[in-house]
């Protein structure tokens, strides 16, 4: 009786009251830590493949890279594949692409977030430096074998470096928005012109790299 008495002055009433938002907690909703993020960006054990955000990702600091630039994503626009997806569903999906691990935590894509730099990077004006600035960190002392040495065909530079389809490789390609085809004819050029290396597995004193970075 009590029941049904109380049922009618609710529906009488027009229900119980709507409760208050609950306002997330602040391990929920990080705000980011610039010094974490740039650490984490630079961190090739962050995944298990051996590279990190920066070898792929350009930045004033950093020079050019095949990735692009991660400004939108940091301003909330995001795509990978070619597709729209939201900044966590891109990051997600790059790093299990290119790094073999799983989806960062809120906190990790936070800070990385906030450690994302300006995009624009000057193309260097001449085959050797653009080989320094893109390739030599990843490529020379990196996680990415050698190519400063080896025995290319200017067809194979070109397929590993604008991506043939099938190739499964951790590097992403060279867009010709990044590297304009002028720019990398010059560099496969000059990689495929380089001397082999000397039975000892050092490179000829000849064709030495800088091991100053951009």
């Amino acid at each position: 009786m009590r029941s049904a008495a109380l049922t009618l002055l609710l529906l009488g009433c027009g229900g119980p009251p709507a409760l208050p938002p609950v306002e997330p907690p602040p391990s929920i909703a990080p705000t980011g830590d610039a010094d974490a993020g740039r650490a984490l960006f630079a961190d090739r054990g962050f995944g298990r493949s051996g590279f990190a955000c920066a070898d792929c990702h350009p930045g004033p600091s950093r020079g050019v890279r095949p990735a692009p630039s991660l400004s939108p994503w940091a301003g909330g626009e995001a795509r990978f594949g070619g597709r729209p997806k939201t900044p966590a569903e891109a990051l997600a999906a790059c790093v299990e692409r290119f790094q073999d691990r799983g989806p960062p935590s809120p906190t990790e894509a936070a800070a990385l977030r906030a450690a994302v730099e300006p995009a624009p990077v000057a193309m260097p004006d001449d085959p050797a430096a653009l080989y320094r600035s893109a390739c030599q960190h990843c490529h020379e002392g990196g996680p990415a074998p050698a190519v400063v040495g080896r025995r290319w065909s200017p067809s194979g530079l070109r397929a590993r470096l604008r991506r043939r389809p099938g190739l499964d490789e951790h590097m992403p390609a060279f867009d010709p928005a990044v590297v304009p085809d002028p720019a990398l004819d010059a560099l496969i050029g000059w990689l495929a012109a380089r001397p082999p290396r000397l039975g000892s597995g050092r490179l000829s004193p000849s064709i030495a790299i800088s091991s100053e970075r951009p």
